[in-house]
């Protein structure tokens, strides 16, 4: 499986005439560490969620690359480290992990946190929550 989901990122990165995929590549690995982890026997919400996350954390990569690669002065940003997932009364596992919610804010304050630049590449669904 890994290695299908490698295979499809380095073959857009190609597509788009991508030479530095090094973001990409410390990604697939850190794919491929979550996909050979002892948590994956238990079928954990945490770690689905970590799974999952890389669908997000991959292409959000790729299109910093690319930005990067035609001049763009983009940025790349870890949503995890700036938008924190609510805890709400009544979750379960699942809601908590696969179904968060977010009250708006976000961690501290994005002017002092944020690199220089114009453009910010982040992810989508994904967020972090109070442990990270």
């Amino acid at each position: 499986m890994h290695g299908e989901i490698a295979e499809r990122h380095r073959t857009l990165a190609g597509d788009m005439a991508l030479t530095d995929t090094k973001a990409m590549e410390g990604w697939l690995d850190n794919l491929y560490g979550v996909m050979r982890s002892i948590d994956r026997t238990k079928g954990g919400m945490a770690w689905q969620a970590e799974l999952l996350a890389h669908g997000e954390l991959l292409s959000s990569a790729l299109g910093a690359s690319f930005l990067i690669a035609n001049g763009v002065a983009a940025n790349w940003l870890d949503a995890r480290r700036y938008l924190v997932a609510d805890a709400l009364p009544n979750q379960n596992d699942w809601s908590n992990w696969l179904c968060a919610s977010l009250s708006g804010s976000a961690k501290g304050c994005l002017n002092d946190t944020l690199p220089a630049g114009d453009v910010f590449i982040t992810q989508g669904f994904i967020a972090g929550n109070a442990t990270g």
